[in-house]
């Protein structure tokens, strides 16, 4: 990729090999001036051309270059799945967590990533039970570490964490 000072410079410098007789390029001056207008217009074809280029390879295209790139190979990407899990809940005995329960990551801290249960739980004598659960968004925004499902946004008598 060239971009426009480096443009200017081979502009100016091919410009003085052909005429010595123009030396003023000073900022401001009308030959400056018209070679620094020409140079960005031609660093914005460069960028659109080296981006067409990019595209045309797998390994360096991207979102919709990347599909159209695969589907001539009869490859479809695959849709973003949602992720899956466990979040184990506190409680006294026989407390249910209703299917479809809202649960997330710290609200203090962003991203937060929600989930909801993905059916309904009673909390045996031992005092817990892991739920599954599944993220409100599919794809990798909902991919978050082990224990960092620890938000109730409603209570739930009878949860106690």
């Amino acid at each position: 990729m060239k971009y426009a000072n480096d443009i200017y410079e081979i502009i100016r410098n091919k410009f003085l090999e052909l005429n010595q007789a123009i030396t003023n390029f000073n900022i401001g001056s009308r030959i400056r001036s018209l070679f620094e207008s020409v140079s960005l217009a031609i660093e914005e074809v460069w960028f659109r051309i080296d981006t067409m280029y990019q595209g045309l390879f797998a390994a360096t295209a991207h979102e919709t270059d990347l599909d159209l790139r695969a589907l001539e190979l009869g490859i479809t990407r695959r849709a973003a799945k949602k992720s899956v899990g466990y979040v184990r809940f506190y409680g006294t005995q026989s407390t249910v967590i209703p299917e479809d329960t809202i649960c997330s990551t710290d609200v203090d801290i962003e991203p937060i990533v929600e989930f909801l249960t993905t059916e309904a739980k009673t909390i045996p004598a031992a005092g817990y039970i892991d739920v599954p659960v599944q993220a409100k968004e599919a794809g990798e925004s909902g991919n978050v570490e082990a224990e960092k499902v620890i938000y109730l946004p409603q209570s739930i008598g009878g949860i106690t964490q």
